[in-house]
């Protein structure tokens, strides 16, 4: 009788800790939001042209000490707005100037789920030096166009600040 009132006592503690694993995992996803709607700036560190820069933003989930060798665990894609700034079907920002607006992600797209999980997400948007691009003349990866880069750590989680995408010579 011993034995098996033993056996049940194990079967229940494991039972209790199987459902704890699982709430664990149900609080640790039911953290703060990331928002939809996120405020950026975005920096032409050129010293010699505007550049154009195409509406669409790809956001990359990475570990953290990830290297050239790996692939981004999530892609994601997200929609550039900096008012003011319109010019075709994308945005110019002038040499050596600044602008401000936002990026908007998709609505299934939850980023705060990946940094409370400790990764980091790379934000990069398509640039093209002295140029730009309309529905006449719509946007192709080519010869030229280039990127301009940022990222979001998980200390920058709740987010405080615009996110920075800047853009610096290449060439």
């Amino acid at each position: 009788m011993p034995r098996k009132l033993f056996a049940v006592f194990i079967l229940c503690l494991t039972a209790i800790a199987v459902v704890l694993l699982s709430m664990q995992d149900v609080f640790f996803e039911q953290g703060e939001p990331f928002p939809r709607t996120f405020p950026v700036i975005v920096l032409n560190e050129r010293q010699n042209t505007h550049i154009w820069l195409n509406n669409r933003v790809r956001l990359q989930v990475w570990e953290v000490d990830a290297d050239a060798s790996d692939d981004p665990l999530a892609v994601f894609w997200g929609s550039l707005d900096l008012p003011g700034s319109h010019l075709g079907s994308g945005f110019s920002l002038e040499r050596a100037t600044s602008g401000e607006g936002s990026i908007t992600l998709q609505e299934h797209v939850d980023l705060g789920r990946y940094l409370r999980r400790g990764y980091l997400i790379n934000l990069d948007v398509y640039v093209v030096p002295g140029g730009f691009h309309s529905e006449e003349a719509p946007f192709q990866i080519g010869p030229g166009v280039q990127n301009a880069f940022g990222k979001i750590q998980p200390a920058d989680f709740p987010m405080r600040e615009p996110v920075r995408l800047y853009h610096r010579p290449t060439d």
